[in-house]
């Protein structure tokens, strides 16, 4: 694995990771983390928004991560990063609890915006998140899931384009909305196989399917696996 320097405008190599905005610490500590548990993984960090899109990595970002700080100048420039970037996914990620309803008001100005990133969750999970996001999903913690659920009738409001894309919705007659993968796991699991098993059969990583649970949970209010697959089982998800 290949960990980068902050760049100020020169080419680079393909990456697979663009971390835009993160501190000098957060760097190195996120960069080892990464460097340890995922191989063959390029890692990049850059100051700002206008440096990330200064520099030539167009073809090798697969993820790009922006801290919130980053928000403002990100939805500024979304027109060429739609051009540039038209399929990485793209994450918010934002360290304390206070900045969620900034991050959500973002989310409904650019649809794209479809995973949360927080900087203050336990490593492995932080981990997980992150190989969900490099192999397509997307990733939305339970502080957003909360905040999206109290606020469901409110202005914060998520824009249809956003919600449209099965992420959550939460309706009045209380169906949830999960991900096609999300939905792929809960079935297997509500024919009473575990983790470890749902993982093999998908082709993912164990940590992967707990994070997948995880969500489930989240967005069905329930706490443990049997309230899910009943739910499931009793059609309750669409």
């Amino acid at each position: 694995m290949q960990i980068n320097e902050r760049f100020s405008g020169a080419p680079t190599e393909m990456v697979s990771i663009a971390f835009i905005g993160a501190t000098a610490e957060t760097s190195r500590c996120y960069a080892h983390a990464i460097e340890t548990e995922i191989q063959s993984l390029q890692l990049q960090m850059f100051d700002d928004v206008d440096t990330f899109l200064n520099t030539n990595i167009d073809s090798g970002v697969s993820l790009i991560i922006v801290k919130s700080s980053q928000r403002s100048q990100l939805l500024k420039n979304k027109k060429i990063i739609e051009e540039r970037f038209p399929h990485q996914i793209i994450c918010l990620a934002y360290d304390d609890r206070s900045l969620l309803t900034g991050c959500l008001e973002a989310a409904a100005e650019y649809p794209r915006l479809r995973s949360f990133l927080p900087m203050n969750i336990r490593l492995d999970i932080w981990l997980a998140a992150i190989k969900l996001m490099l192999s397509g999903g997307s990733y939305m913690p339970s502080d957003i899931m909360r905040l999206l659920k109290s606020n469901r009738n409110s202005a914060l409001q998520v824009a249809p384009a956003y919600t449209e894309k099965g992420l959550q919705v939460f309706s009045d007659n209380g169906i949830v909305r999960l991900t096609s993968r999300e939905r792929e796991v809960l079935k297997l699991v509500s024919e009473g196989q575990q983790n470890k098993n749902v993982a093999i059969e998908l082709g993912l990583s164990e940590h992967t399917i707990k994070l997948h649970m995880h969500h489930i949970f989240s967005k069905l209010g329930v706490s443990n696996r049997t309230q899910a697959a009943a739910m499931f089982k009793n059609e309750a998800i669409k």
